[in-house]
């Protein structure tokens, strides 16, 4: 697959027809947030039949996350976010030393956010999104 791992976050090229799924990660290849990507990857057919791609964020360097991406045959993008200008914005940035809330925001086209969902489970909140979207 192209494009693996992305550098910023182009919210305009990544969104579906209705938006894009944006979840923050706090580390490549941890247990949860192996759990979680896996877990995405599983549902990403419903999310895009719903008319919403998938893009997942860490500070993990590119490799870090290439490698992760790889090992987890992700159908969808990851962005290394070293610089945490996009986590940031996003205002998930903990006092733990990965520093990143785990949270999932969907947002339109043009970047508004339409859901926001905040230090999350790493599967739970998966099956409760895809809820909030068919309705």
């Amino acid at each position: 697959m192209e494009n693996r791992v992305l550098k910023s976050l182009d919210v305009k090229k990544l969104s579906g027809s209705k938006g894009l799924i944006i979840f923050f990660y706090p580390k490549a290849g941890t247990s949860g947030c192996s759990l979680e990507v896996a877990a995405y990857n599983k549902h990403l057919k419903e999310f895009q039949d719903l008319g919403y791609n998938v893009v997942g964020i860490s500070n993990d360097d590119e490799k870090a996350n290439d490698d992760f991406s790889c090992e987890k045959d992700l159908a969808y993008p990851l962005i290394s976010d070293l610089t945490r200008e996009i986590t940031n914005q996003f205002k998930v940035i903990g006092e733990k030393q990965s520093g990143i809330i785990r949270s999932t925001f969907v947002v339109d086209s043009d970047g508004k956010i339409l859901v926001e969902m905040r230090n999350v489970e790493p599967t739970k909140h998966i099956e409760e999104l895809l809820q909030k979207l068919a309705k």
